[in-house]
């Protein structure tokens, strides 16, 4: 089902005080002016219209300041009214005094209004061009308040058609004339308004916590906001409050911003209230019939005011109400005119809402074909929007709120079985920005790959390979499978209380593998359906998980729904974000390495400072336990190595020796130290280092560091640290875990935990799978098995799962590291080449003493 998107409140803002070019009137004038100035800021239009217009009436035709600034009075109160034809008339007559006045400022502010006008009137080319006007005169002017004003509509007029990339870039621009004139009195207002802006930009992409952190330093000094402006604020806050879970409060919140757009007049906030007000109803409080009256009152506010945007967003929200109550003609209707209006607007968000509303509408139909076909559009708008945002932080999440097309379109896919296709959306639906990483070449330009398709993936399968790409929506899970010589799909059919019941078991993870665990272990069996069979030959299995199941230790899933045997029994498993990272593993890296080149870089026991000297912010840091056994787990591991080890212990294991690993990179990076997943905000996940000073808080590297790193040459990567396979689920995305952006930065593999390990299980684990993958030089993934399964059969308390299963492997694990010739191993080959080149020379030379041997002496004649 639809979850409604809603259109967030955007803070145009005039000012505090009226829009107005700051003018000289003449002394017969000045008082009058002033007035209606005081007016306008007060709220009162009526008023204010009457002065300016007495104002206008009494001055001559020809061009004055005295004019403009009643031109300009005007205008804004036709923009607050929602005359939008009539704010551009007026205007561009002001901006004709000015131009012929040649003033800059006033220009400035006339420009402004026009291209708020416009921008209200669906008209964002045209605006987007006024405002840019309007940035060069206020720039002439050295009219910094008028810039920062500009800024703020310039990146309004780019938010709503989706041009995000725009928009922030336009109030970043904003933020630097702020902090360039902090002192000045309009500072702190526009320091909020901007605030505000970026917020509802941060809200529209999905990144919530960082909205509502905004939103909370603008509401902790609001008195200083207009009434308006504390409406807008209220209404965001609103929607914030429901995408966060709490209707109730965003229904107070939306009430009392619709007391104070009535009381301001404002046509524009009441629509956008309304529309909130009836969301909460039809989602929240299931009252469908208040929900339709109050989108119907919308959609008349939205057309007397000439507000196309706004009318094709209020058809959009009848045609849900109508969907929902099974009245699907009318719902048709009230999609196709959004469609319309927003095509005529090219309104991307909009598009593809209504194109996913008829492709509902005419799926309940029973009309698939069609149905599909409208999906597709959605989703080809989804993908244009998307790839015009250059900035990854914005497309990180820019598909959490919008996969819902992907997903109707790939139900019916597998419900069709057309596998082929099934595959090509889910991969499209799925790790887009890690995706884009993946596609970029050495020197960092796309190569434009896209998604794999179904038989590229087979075709990079060995014949014991079979990849498994899961897909989740709601209570629906489906298994698209392949191997070298064959592909398949197969759905399950979850109900609620099973599918609560296994995010229940993830949950409780690793404290409820206790006792009878295999008992307990086995409701994850639904994962797999009962149909499925791996197929004899197969030694390997690739995971890709989708949603939820990304938490999923399938090592403890049984391999088959009435088996005992585990799945980590049967083959080796290794994970991937997307099929694409297939692509990475035929790059033709060389696997033979030499003893005096660098084979692995390595950290471990950082120094955590005692409570009494620690001066810590982050957490209970100065609590936290030593890690003796993180060391002695480095130790063991260097003396494995046969190539180079760089080793960073104690006091050593500092944040600036790891950011200063030498290219080449290792083909080992091993990290053995505290971490912290943050699952609101992923990118301050961190992990603990030494401090650079005695006695200072312990250093932090985090995610968002991790992701800059360039990794190329890293062949695995392992971090021997508390939950580094946790991280906060994006839907469309995945989980934001450290993994991720080891695999981003270019490392082949990634060796991360689903939990916390204790030290000494940890270290001693990791001493097996080394064990394996470097002295027997085994696979990687084959490695990691041999060590679980030497922890599950071990007969004391390492076999049970909650000291093994929480290590996964993502990446490449089909290939062993890089073999490194040591030292001795030289020496014998040399020999052995020497022996090589002696052997013909020697055969040379006893043929040739044979030969003076054995030939017959001459006959000397007496």
């Amino acid at each position: 089902m639809l979850r409604i998107c809603l259109i967030l409140a955007l803070v145009l803002g005039f000012g505090q005080g009226a829009c107005l070019a700051q003018t000289q009137p003449s002394a017969p004038l000045e008082e009058t002016l002033r007035k209606a100035d005081d007016l306008l800021e007060k709220g009162d239009l009526a008023a204010a219209r009457r002065l300016f217009e007495s104002v206008r009436k009494s001055l001559p035709t020809n061009p004055s300041r005295d004019l403009g600034h009643a031109l300009n009075g005007l205008s804004h109160i036709a923009l607050s009214e929602g005359d939008y034809q009539n704010a551009m008339d007026l205007a561009q007559q002001a901006d004709h005094a000015y131009e012929q006045l040649g003033q800059p400022d006033g220009r400035a502010f006339a420009m402004n209004n026009r291209g708020i006008a416009e921008g209200e009137l669906g008209r964002y080319s045209a605006a987007q061009a006024s405002l840019r006007e309007a940035l060069t005169f206020s720039r002439a002017a050295q009219d910094f308040e008028t810039e920062v004003r500009t800024l703020n509509n310039l990146g309004g007029v780019s938010y709503f058609p989706g041009q995000y990339q725009e928009a922030l870039q336009a109030y970043q621009n904003a933020w630097s004339v702020l902090q360039n004139h902090p002192s000045e009195k309009w500072a702190d207002y526009w320091t909020q308004i901007t605030r505000i802006n970026e917020a509802t930009l941060f809200q529209r992409l999905a990144r919530y916590e960082t909205s509502l952190q905004l939103y909370r330093k603008v509401d902790t000094s609001a008195s200083s906001l207009s009434a308006s402006d504390r409406a807008h604020l209220f209404t965001n806050l609103g929607v914030l409050y429901r995408r966060l879970g709490d209707p109730y409060k965003a229904l107070d919140a939306y009430q009392e911003a619709l007391k104070l757009y009535g009381a301001q007049r404002d046509a524009d906030g009441d629509i956008n209230a309304l529309k909130n007000i009836g969301i909460v109803y039809a989602l929240d409080q299931g009252d469908l019939g208040k929900a339709q009256m109050v989108f119907e009152r919308a959609l008349q506010k939205a057309e007397q005011s000439q507000n196309q945007s706004e009318v094709s967003q209020a058809h959009l929200y009848l045609g849900e109400v109508h969907l929902r109550r099974n009245n699907l003609l009318r719902s048709q209707r009230e999609f196709q005119a959004a469609l319309d209006q927003a095509q005529q607007l090219k309104l991307q968000e909009e598009q593809w809402k209504a194109l996913y509303g008829l492709g509902r509408t005419e799926q309940q139909q029973g009309r698939l074909s069609q149905s599909q076909d409208r999906y597709r559009d959605a989703i080809a708008v989804i993908e244009s929007t998307r790839s015009k945002l250059q900035l990854a932080a914005l497309r990180a999440e820019f598909l959490a709120d919008k996969r819902d097309p992907y997903d109707a379109l790939i139900g019916i896919l597998l419900d069709n079985q057309n596998v082929r296709d099934a595959f090509e959306y889910v991969e499209r639906s799925r790790s887009r920005t890690f995706q884009d990483r993946l596609e970029l070449d050495a020197s960092g330009k796309s190569t434009s790959a896209g998604s794999p398709t179904l038989e590229e993936i087979r075709s990079r399968l060995d014949p014991e390979t079979v990849l498994l790409e899961y897909w989740t929506s709601g209570n629906r899970i489906a298994l698209i499978w392949c191997t070298q010589a064959s592909f398949g799909a197969d759905q399950i059919s979850m109900s609620p209380d099973d599918r609560e019941r296994m995010i229940r078991f993830l949950r409780g993870l690793p404290h409820n593998l206790q006792g009878d665990w295999r008992t307990g272990a086995s409701v994850l069996a639904m994962v797999l359906p009962p149909q499925f069979r791996l197929p004899k030959q197969i030694k390997h299995i690739l995971i890709v998980p989708d949603g939820w199941l990304s938490s999923m230790p399938f090592d403890i899933v049984p391999a088959e729904r009435s088996s005992t045997t585990l799945l980590i029994e049967r083959a080796d498993i290794s994970y991937l974000p997307t099929a694409a990272l297939l692509r990475r593993f035929h790059d033709g890296a060389s696997k033979w390495r030499f003893a005096w080149m660098q084979e692995l870089v390595a950290f471990g026991n950082p120094v955590v400072p005692k409570a009494d000297t620690a001066a810590d912010t982050l957490e209970t840091v100065s609590a936290l336990p030593p890690l003796p056994y993180s060391e002695v787990e480095v130790l063991n591991l260097a003396k494995m190595v046969r190539g180079r080890a760089e080793l960073f212990l104690a006091s050593a294991a500092r944040k600036s020796n790891f950011l200063g690993i030498r290219t080449p990179r290792p083909p080992l990076l091993h990290v053995s130290t505290h971490g912290f997943t943050d699952l609101e905000v992923p990118e301050n996940s961190r992990l603990l280092f030494s401090s650079a000073m005695p006695n200072a808080p312990p250093d932090s590297l985090y995610l968002r560091e991790l992701y800059e790193m360039d990794l190329r040459g890293v062949d695995l990567a392992t971090l021997s640290a508390c939950d580094t396979e946790r991280g906060q689920m994006l839907r469309g995305e995945g989980a934001q875990a450290f993994s991720r952006a080891l695999l981003a930065g270019g490392a082949r593999s990634a060796l991360t935990t689903l939990w916390r390990i204790d030290d000494q299980p940890a270290s001693e684990f990791m001493n097996q799978f080394y064990f394996h993958a470097l002295r027997r030089h085994e696979t990687k993934s084959e490695a990691l098995r041999a060590a679980k399964l030497a922890f599950l059969h071990s007969d004391n308390a390492l076999a049970n799962p909650a000291h093994w299963a929480g290590f996964v492997l993502n990446g490449d694990g089909l290939q062993p590291l890089p073999y490194f010739l040591p030292w001795g191993g030289l020496f014998l080959s040399a020999i052995c080449v020497l022996l090589t080149l002696a052997v013909p020379f020697w055969v040379v030379l006893l043929r040739r003493r044979r030969h003076r041997v054995d030939r017959p002496q001459p006959i000397v004649a007496q």
